[in-house]
């Protein structure tokens, strides 16, 4: 599953959440290419398995979990607003779908 989060007028940050890894990306919004700036393994994360995604953004920082457990965490500076989008994403070398992915409760809290 992938998670756009936050943005700024130059950058756009995602999380991706995979059986093998999380990655945290960061898209150029001009030419570039997304690239990872993080990745965590979590051998708890399962295809087909339900989890609480957790993603606090607060003082320049996210902080990525599930279910209560903090998987990591990166600095993403000041000037980022909140922004929701949820999808789906496959391995590069995967080609053939369907993929398919559900939400459900899905919450978004401003705080502060």
């Amino acid at each position: 599953l992938s998670v756009l989060f936050t943005e700024s007028d130059t950058w756009q940050y995602s999380v991706e959440v995979c059986e093998d890894a999380w990655r945290l990306i960061v898209a150029d919004q001009g030419q570039g290419d997304p690239r990872v700036v993080r990745e965590w393994s979590d051998p708890a994360t399962d295809a087909g398995e339900d989890i609480r995604l957790q993603l606090l953004v607060q003082d320049g920082m996210v902080r990525i979990g599930h279910d209560g457990v903090l998987i990591g965490d990166h600095k993403i500076g000041p000037g980022f607003g909140l922004r929701n989008e949820l999808g789906v994403t496959s391995a590069p070398a995967t080609e053939q779908g369907p993929f398919l992915v559900s939400y459900a409760d899905a919450e978004v809290h401003a705080l502060g």
